[in-house]
């Protein structure tokens, strides 16, 4: 049977009349001469005056943009939208003296060479060392944090399409180190991409842009990239679920969901959801309707969840089971074999540990953060949910290579200008009252590009953008709220006309993590 529709489009506004200028010449018209040379007279000074406030407030009036802009205040070179939230880093403690080679919870590797950290006055560092290192695979992971995504070359903006970003610094007793120079660092970054086009560049926050390095190549390895990385298994401290074949006799249908918020789910290749008909029977007709929105919460225990629908006042709920299609089905089996035997090792090691055979094995549990192994599975599954919206033509895992000579940000990235597209004259407001929204910066988002184009607000009376993209547009209010224009509503723009009206949804939801904000920002 067809897979249910989902749409979350909005009647749109009409937009509203542009504001008209004053004629501050048919004032100043208003004022006679006089016998007496009219410059001699009190009335001159004064009408000096006030033609002078006159010109400054018609000055003020034309210089002012037409959209509404929050106070031209300095803003934070790094400016993260949420600044409570952050994308979380990962902990590798380095003997200085030996280095080693770590790996990062979706394949990266980070390469450390004998020596290769100084202190700030350049003296070598002995001992451990606490290595922390994080990585930036899509725009809202960029957007939160608040990296800016311009680079200024020879007088020219461009904006950047990532093929992945990292973070890596290095500290000990507190304090932040430096790169021996003789000694580089060398990170193999998973990128989503193997396409030749794209550059490495280094974020110098002093001068505040990025420094071209070099040409980025992607280095293919062959990697089985179907089994679960033991660190990720890990993270599943209950027995993994058996993963459930679709019964084809039995409605099913596919709903997008966060994997972040649904890790169980991002796993597997070919999962629907099953109805239960004997306890929500389900009319086949439902298939043909286009909802508004559809919610699923999981139920306690397996792979059950309630999936609701709506439209306007109607709504439907309804018992699922989450089950993989006959051509997937093979292999989900292979990966729960994989898992757990996973979680199978972890019992193992637990039980060891409870017992105290090894002082050696109770140290290393102990070191085991287990909140820090349950958010990297949950990124892992994000960052997989991700790679399978590119086009990826090889079936190796693709890295990106930096030396890093210098600690701090390090980007794989292809500057590009704006889109190209019709120009148009944009306000944004707020979709709950309709009232204009001030803003910092716009950012206009193609998905499929993993690109992120930086607006101003006076931006906006000549923006464009790609209508055959799949464009997103985010914003941060001036009260610090995060606002969103949807894909869908991008689609019902009247590209024949000059003017548009963006009506965003405004969130008051404080985050509690980057996941809840993704899910709203919808990445």
């Amino acid at each position: 049977m067809g897979d249910l529709k989902i749409n979350r489009n909005r009647e749109k506004l009409s937009p509203e009349d542009e504001e008209k200028g004053k004629n501050f010449e048919q004032v100043l018209s208003g004022y006679a001469g006089r016998q007496n040379p009219f410059y001699k007279t009190t009335k001159f000074y004064l009408s000096v005056a006030v033609a002078g406030g006159l010109i400054a407030v018609g000055a003020f009036f034309l210089a002012k943009d037409e959209t509404p802009s929050v106070a031209e205040t300095p803003r934070p070179f790094i400016d993260p939208a949420a600044p409570h939230l952050r994308v979380n880093d990962t902990a590798f403690s380095v003997d200085a003296a030996q280095g080693g080679t770590f790996q990062y919870f979706n394949g990266s590797e980070i390469e450390v060479p004998e020596g290769a950290f100084l202190d700030k006055n350049g003296n070598p560092v002995t001992g451990n060392v606490e290595l922390r290192y994080r990585e930036f695979h899509d725009p809202a992971d960029i957007f939160l944090a608040g990296i800016p995504m311009t680079y200024d070359s020879a007088g020219q903006r461009r904006h950047f399409e990532s093929a992945g970003m990292i973070e890596l610094t290095a500290w000990k007793d507190g304090q932040p180190l430096q790169v021996n120079p003789g000694q580089p660092i060398r990170v193999k970054m998973v990128s989503h991409t193997d396409e030749d086009k794209f550059n490495v560049y280094y974020l110098d926050t002093a001068k505040k842009n990025w420094e071209y390095v070099k040409r980025d190549v992607a280095e293919l390895t062959r990697v089985e990239q179907d089994s679960i990385p033991a660190q990720a298994a890990a993270a599943l401290m209950t027995e993994p679920t058996k993963p459930k074949k679709a019964n084809p006799d039995r409605p099913s249908f596919v709903i997008a969901v966060d994997p972040a918020e649904f890790p169980e789910l991002a796993l597997y290749k070919g999962v629907r959801f099953e109805v239960d008909v004997e306890k929500t029977p389900y009319d086949p007709a439902l298939s043909k309707v286009t909802w508004d929105d559809a919610q699923i919460a999981k139920h306690a225990s397996g792979l059950v969840y309630e999936v609701t629908f709506f439209k306007e006042n109607d709504v439907h709920r309804f018992l699922v089971y989450a089950v993989i299609d006959a051509a997937n089905y093979e292999q989900a089996m292979k990966q729960y074999a994989d898992r757990y035997a996973a979680y199978k090792e972890l019992q193992k090691a637990r039980k060891l540990e409870e017992k105290g055979k090894t002082a050696k094995l109770e140290k290393e549990l102990k070191k085991m953060d287990g909140d820090r192994i349950a958010r990297n599975f949950a990124a892992l599954q994000a960052a997989m949910a991700s790679r399978a919206r590119f086009n990826t033509t090889s079936e190796d895992v693709v890295f990106r290579v930096f030396v890093i000579e210098k600690f701090g940000i390090w980007n794989s990235d292809y500057p590009c200008a704006l889109p190209e597209g019709q120009e148009i004259f944009v306000r944004l407001t707020n979709g709950a009252n309709g009232q204009e929204l001030p803003v910092h910066r716009i950012y206009l988002v193609e998905k499929s590009r993993n690109a992120i184009f930086t607006y101003y607000a006076k931006d906006l009376q000549r923006f464009r953008y790609d209508p055959d993209a799949e464009n997103m547009l985010w914003c941060v209010t001036g009260e610090n709220k995060i606002a969103v224009f949807q894909s869908d509503e991008f689609e019902r723009i009247d590209t024949t006309k000059k003017e548009a009206t963006f009506k965003l949804k405004v969130t008051d939801k404080q985050f509690t993590n980057t996941a809840e904000a993704k899910a709203f920002l919808n990445i």
